[in-house]
This record gives structure tokens, C-alpha cells and sequence, in this order.
């Protein structure tokens, strides 16, 4: 079983961090309690603890709406999308970007609705609304650039590459990328840089180009190593261990290679997400380095790990990701010999997606599919 919402949380979730980063530059000042909120709501963001946050921001919207600001109110929105988009609830975050447009731009805040031009192009990406998506990003793109506000272009450029990437576009996705790299460099958003890095090694990997992917990969590796511990750290190390996993015996490298490359890149990620206590990360690490041992056989260490995928969920509500690995802990078991505890596995993972079914089955959150990271 395999879920195209992690893979689009793994290749987009930076994006939405770099998003949050550039609107905290730049949110209105207000009282010292809706500054805390807005502080507040930021720090669960950053920690995966998307619940809290739009808890925070929601409160702080009814406040802003209260005074008629619409500055206010539109990057409030903008914030509540992202975290939205974190969890797969992207007919919310279009719905919200909507309408933060509407009030952007009776603002008369051209750079503020530019942000959220950009976000709603990521948001119509993510709800596969590909033509809606390139319009807005590239005008973003342009737009932001001419402005010389690097730091806007280079998330609108990323997720445009992303976009040309998703298309089979690589050439000009790599292309895409590099510039939203050097808009990121003249931003000092060295964050972007290093995500921009592994998203030009995937381009590579999914059009073919092994040794040119391997080589991008060690770059993204270093790059990321240098990073100091934050959510951003974590996935694109997760990513990077994931695209390795892909690459075991699709080149002269040798499998074991590449599965150790792998699961250094996945234990560096687990560490990360430890270190700043964000569960969700610690979740797709923990379990994806399950998916490793499965594959080598290591059925044992397969089990230790996808428990602790699981673990690290007992307190988070993400069935969308959790079925997952309670599907892989099935498997496991089914291996063992154990048939009836395979089956309430596969019960408990049935039991979670029917709990995300509905928001499936209304295009509101990425369906089941291929996994792309």
C-alpha cells in the first residue's frame, strides 16, 4: 500500500516552512497578545504540531477581523493555508488562500499579495489544478523577481519547479531550481538552498540520470549536514534517504552502498526531529527506515523501526500517515508467522484511512498512489 500524500509532504513540506519564514518578516504589528499568539501558533508550526497552530492563528484572525484588518486577516489566512497544506487539507488551504487574496489586494499591499499568489499557486499544485498553479507561479516568480524580493521568488520559483518537475518538465524544472537556489543564496535563506539542492537530484532520479543524481545527492547530503536541527533539516534528510533507497541497484553503485547511504541519511533525520521533539518527523524517518530493513531482510530491526514510526504518532493526529506504517507492521508480522496479529494491523491501518476516506474521496487531500519524495 502505498500513499501519494506522503510523497507530496515529503517533496512540499520545506515550502511551506520557507512561506511561514517570510511572512514572520513582515506581519503587522498588533498588541503584545496577538504578537504571542502569532509567536505561539509559529512555534507549534515548526514542531509539526499543525493542530495547535491553526488553533493559535484562528484565534488571532477573529481578532484582526474584529478591527477590519485586512493586512491583518489575509497573512493570518496565508499562515492557516500552510499549515493546512501540512496536512494534506488542500481544498481548506485553497479556500483560505482565496479569500486572503481578495483581502491582499483590497489592502493594497502589492508584495502582500504576491506572497499569497505564490502560496495559492503551491495550494492548486498540490490539488493537481496544474494550469491554475503555473499561471500564478510564474507570474509570482516574475513578479517578485522584478521586485528584487529574492526571498519570495526563490519559494514561488521552487514550487514552480516542483510544478515543471511533476510534468516530466525536468530540464526546465533543474533549471527552475537552480535559479530559485540563487534567489535563496541572495536571501540568506540557506534552508532553501539545501532543498533546492535535493529537489535537483530527484529531477535527476526521476528522468534517469543516475551518476549526475548520485553526484547532487552527496552535495545535498553535506549541505544538509551543515544545517543547524530544525523541521526543514528533517525532511530534507528524509527526502535525501529516500531518493538513495530509489537508487539501490539502478546504477553501478552497489545496493548495499546505496542502502547504507540511505539509512545514514534516515538516522541523521530521526536524530533531528528528536532533537526538536517534532513527531511527525520522527514518524516518516523511523519508518521508512523500517521500509530499509524489510527490504534487506532484516525483518527484526524492519519491526523495531516501524514501531517506533508509530510510537511517535500515540499522541498526534495523523491517520494519513499512521495507516501506513500500521500496513507495514502487517506485513511484518505476516512474515513472522504471525497471522492474527497481521490481521488487526491491516484492521487498525483500514480503520485509519476510512477516518481520511471522505477528505480522499472529495479531493481534499492527496489520494493513494505512487509514492514521489
Amino acid at each position: 500500500m502505498e500513499c501519494r500524500f506522503l510523497s507530496k509532504a515529503l517533496i512540499f513540506s520545506a515550502s511551506f516552512f520557507f512561506t511561514v519564514a517570510v511572512i514572520a518578516a513582515t506581519v503587522p504589528a498588533g498588541s503584545s497578545s496577538i504578537s504571542t499568539q502569532i509567536d505561539s501558533g509559529r512555534q507549534s508550526f515548526n514542531f509539526g504540531r499543525y493542530e495547535d497552530a491553526l488553533a493559535s492563528w484562528s484565534s488571532v484572525l477573529e481578532k484582526y477581523r474584529s478591527t477590519d484588518n485586512k493586512s491583518g486577516q489575509a497573512r493570518i489566512l496565508q499562515y492557516k493555508a500552510e499549515a493546512y497544506l501540512a496536512i494534506g487539507q488542500y481544498y481548506k488551504a485553497t479556500t483560505n488562500l482565496e479569500l486572503a487574496l481578495t483581502l491582499a489586494e483590497a489592502s493594497g499591499d502589492k508584495a502582500l499579495a504576491a506572497q499569497v499568489a505564490g502560496s495559492l499557486g503551491n495550494a492548486f499544485l498540490l490539488s493537481n489544478r496544474t494550469d491554475e498553479a503555473r499561471d500564478l507561479l510564474e507570474k509570482a516568480v516574475k513578479g517578485e523577481r522584478a521586485e528584487g524580493r529574492h526571498g519570495s521568488a526563490a519559494i514561488a520559483g521552487n514550487n514552480l519547479a516542483n510544478l515543471l518537475a511533476s510534468q516530466g518538465e525536468y530540464e526546465a524544472a533543474i533549471k527552475a531550481y537552480q535559479q530559485a537556489s540563487s534567489d535563496a543564496d541572495k536571501a540568506g535563506n540557506t534552508k532553501l538552498v539545501v532543498k533546492t539542492s535535493a529537489n535537483i537530484a530527484r529531477a535527476l532520479v526521476d528522468s534517469g540520470r543516475v551518476d549526475e543524481a548520485l553526484s547532487s545527492l552527496e552535495q545535498a547530503t553535506k549541505q544538509a549536514q551543515a544545517l543547524s536541527a530544525s523541521h526543514e533539516k528533517a525532511y530534507v534528510l528524509i527526502s535525501i534517504g529516500r531518493l538513495y533507497s530509489r537508487l539501490a541497484g539502478s546504477s553501478e553503485t552497489s545496493r548495499d552502498e546505496l542502502g547504507k547511504l540511505a539509512t545514514n541519511a534516515l538516522t541523521m533525520a530521526a536524530n533531528t526531529a528528536e532533537s526538536i521533539n517534532d513527531n511527525r518527523a520522527m514518524s516518516y524517518a523511523n519508518g521508512y527506515l523500517g521500509e530499509l530493513h524489510e527490504q534487506a531482510g532484516r525483518t527484526e530491526a524492519a519491526m523495531d523501526s516501524t514501531r517506533k514510526a508509530l510510537h511517535h504518532l500515540r499522541t498526534t493526529s495523523a491517520p494519513e500517515i499512521r495507516y501506513r506504517w500500521q500496513w507495514q507492521e502487517g506485513r511484518l508480522l505476516k512474515a513472522q508467522g504471525e497471522t492474527d496479529l497481521a490481521i488487526s494491523a491491516y484492521k487498525r491501518a483500514v480503520d485509519d484511512l476510512q477516518t481520511v476516506r471522505p477528505v480522499l474521496a472529495a479531493g481534499q487531500m492527496g489520494k493513494p498512489g505512487e509514492v514521489r519524495n
